[in-house]
């Protein structure tokens, strides 16, 4: 299944879009640019201040395989059109969406040098107390009379529960 990419929020809408710089069934890898647009800027400091048109480019956060675009050279593109529709979609080989170690889970790919996913998923220490305590927590929800006794020793205790 494809994924979906949508333009950043951080762009200055409204963007025309000037050319789509990789066509359909293009390998893309992180950092190639996909698209250039312009923008209208209003210099500020002076009363006279005309608009000037300025160009900006969008680069890959991903890898894969371009499928489409759902976007076209010329369209223009409001803020909340780039909310609510992908600009392409992209088949990626691996979505990443098991990680350990800073390893993907699935693949096998060092995901410390990716910048998309250092900041989008959550570290996860596991230790054996952490193991134990969340299968307490489950036998307790399964047989609830019988919680007090599925403590051992007291390593955990009842309130120590999220």
């Amino acid at each position: 299944m494809a994924t979906e990419l949508f333009l950043p929020p951080t762009f200055p809408y409204p963007i025309k879009v000037v050319s789509l710089d990789l066509s359909s069934h293009s390998t893309v890898n992180r950092g190639t640019r996909l698209l250039t647009y312009s923008f209208l800027h209003i210099p500020t400091g002076t009363s006279r201040a005309r608009p000037e048109s300025r160009f900006g480019t969008w680069d890959s956060a991903v890898e894969g395989i371009v499928d489409r675009w759902m976007i076209k050279p010329g369209d223009i593109i409001s803020e909340h059109q780039a909310r609510d529709s992908a600009a392409i979609l992209v088949t990626e080989p691996c979505k990443h969406g098991v990680q350990i170690g800073g390893l993907c889970g699935l693949c096998g790919k060092d995901m410390t040098e990716c910048a998309r996913f250092q900041s989008t998923y959550a570290t996860l220490t596991y230790s054996p107390q952490l193991r134990l305590h969340r299968l307490f927590r489950r036998l307790s929800r399964i047989h609830p009379n019988d919680s007090l006794s599925l403590w051992p020793h007291r390593l955990l205790r009842r309130g120590a529960e999220d």
